[in-house]
């Protein structure tokens, strides 16, 4: 059993099991990835999931808990949204990753950022 305390990775050792292993998810969604190589077992189980684990090598897992994003904002952009030298502020709660799209009046990408 893995509780949460705080964010990050946590480590979970599989001892004098017999196999199969059950793994379920109670609380949110978490990516699993075994220790031997990160191949064998490398998924994403959301709430309410199991994964069943046959490989007796695979003794440690690791587990890390998948942030859910609670806030997106666009703000206001400043000194003055004519002008080409303005700049966009964007508050993305939770996410690693960002990509604007910027499209003309007709539907064409004028540019695109990440």
């Amino acid at each position: 059993m893995i509780e949460k305390s705080g964010t990050g990775i946590k480590e979970m050792q599989i001892n004098s099991a017999s196999y199969p292993v059950t793994l379920s998810v109670t609380g949110g969604d978490v990516k699993v990835k075994d220790n031997v190589t990160g191949q064998l077992i490398n998924r994403i189980l959301k709430k309410g999931e199991t994964l069943s684990i046959t490989n007796k090598s695979i003794d440690k897992l690791t587990i890390e808990e998948i942030e859910i994003p609670t806030e997106f904002k666009l703000l206001q952009n400043y000194p003055n949204p004519f002008k080409s030298d303005n700049k966009d502020r964007i508050l993305a709660a939770g996410f690693r990753e960002v990509t604007l799209e910027i499209y003309d009046i007709l539907g064409r990408e004028v540019e695109n950022t990440c």
